[in-house]
C-alpha cells in the first residue's frame, strides 16, 4: 500500500498538498459504527425501493423525493466540515464517527461539476442564477459525491467522537477538535481496507448531469379536462411533493386523472425558471 503512508504525513502537513491537485483521501460523518457499515456493504444510496435520481442539482434542492432516491453519497476532502457536521450528530447517547475514504473515479467534485453547468449559461439568465445560488450555499463545504456510493473497502480509516469528547475539547470555532494534529493518535486503520483501490483519485472531469430538465411532465386532468400542475391539486391534501421529477400515482389524487405530456428537452431548457 504505497500511498498509505504518506497520508497521515499529508493530514499532519496539509500545506504540502497543492491546493488545486486533487484530494489524496477524503472525510465522511455517519452516526454508524464501522460495524454497521462493513455489514451494509459500504456507503450506498437508501435502499428504498426507490428509482435512484442521478441530476446533482436535485441532489442539494431535496427533489429526489417520491419514487426517487438521491444517487450520491457526499464526502468531502476537509476534515473541518465533516467534523463541523458531526457536532451536530453527536448527543449523549449517540456517537458519530469519522470515516477516512480513498477516493475513486465514480467521485465528482460538487464544486466544479456546478461551476461547468453554470458557466455553459449567460451569465444573469436564471439558469445560471440557479446553480451560482447552489454555489454561493454550499461554498467551503469541499465536497465530492459518489455516484451510486462505494464499498466499505475503501475506508482507510476511521474515529470516533462521542459526547464525552465534545464536552473535553469543543469550546468554539477554534476547537481543537478541528485541528489535524487531535486525530492523529485517534484514527483505527481499517482491516477492510482494499489494496486495490490504494492510490486511486476522484475523476478529472466534472459531473454532467446537473439540473436537466426531465424529457416529460406529470399533470392532474380535472373535470373539466384542464391540465393542471401537481403541486397546485395534489400537495397539500395528500403530501405530494412538488418536483418536476415525481412520478404520480392514481391514487396520489383520487379526484384527477394522472397524465404525462412529453416535450423537447432543448425547448423547456431555455424557458425553463
Amino acid at each position: 500500500m504505497k500511498n498509505l503512508l504518506c497520508l497521515f504525513c499529508l493530514i499532519i502537513c496539509p500545506s504540502l498538498a497543492w491546493a488545486n491537485d486533487p484530494p489524496d483521501f477524503l472525510f465522511r460523518c455517519d452516526t454508524r459504527s464501522p460495524d454497521e457499515i462493513q455489514q451494509a456493504g459500504g456507503f450506498y444510496p437508501h435502499n428504498n425501493g426507490r428509482i435512484r435520481d442521478y441530476d446533482l442539482a436535485h441532489h442539494f434542492t431535496g427533489e429526489s423525493v417520491e419514487h426517487y432516491t438521491s444517487a450520491f453519497v457526499s464526502t468531502s476532502s476537509d476534515l473541518k466540515a465533516v467534523v463541523n457536521h458531526c457536532l451536530s450528530m453527536v448527543g449523549s447517547d449517540q456517537s458519530a464517527w469519522i470515516y477516512m475514504i480513498m477516493p475513486g473515479s465514480n467521485f465528482y467534485s460538487v464544486s466544479s461539476s456546478l461551476q461547468r453547468v453554470r458557466d455553459s449559461h449567460v451569465a444573469g439568465s436564471p439558469e445560471w442564477q440557479r446553480i451560482n445560488q447552489l454555489i454561493i450555499d454550499y461554498d467551503g463545504m469541499s465536497e465530492y459525491v459518489a455516484v451510486d456510493g462505494f464499498p466499505f473497502g475503501r475506508v482507510i480509516s476511521h474515529a470516533e467522537l462521542n459526547q464525552e469528547m465534545v464536552d473535553d475539547y469543543y469550546d468554539d470555532e477554534d476547537s481543537v477538535l478541528y485541528s489535524n494534529d487531535f486525530w492523529e493518535d485517534r484514527w483505527n486503520l481499517s482491516d477492510a481496507f482494499n489494496a486495490d483501490f490504494d492510490g486511486e483519485q476522484p475523476s478529472d472531469s466534472p459531473y454532467l448531469v446537473v439540473d436537466e430538465p426531465a424529457s416529460q411532465v406529470v399533470l392532474a386532468l380535472n373535470e373539466h379536462a384542464m391540465e393542471l400542475p401537481l403541486r397546485f391539486v395534489c400537495d397539500a391534501a395528500n403530501g405530494f411533493p412538488a418536483s418536476s421529477r415525481s412520478r404520480a400515482s392514481s391514487h396520489s389524487c383520487p379526484r384527477y386523472e394522472i397524465i404525462k405530456r412529453l416535450y423537447d428537452k432543448q425547448i423547456i431548457s431555455s424557458i425553463i425558471l
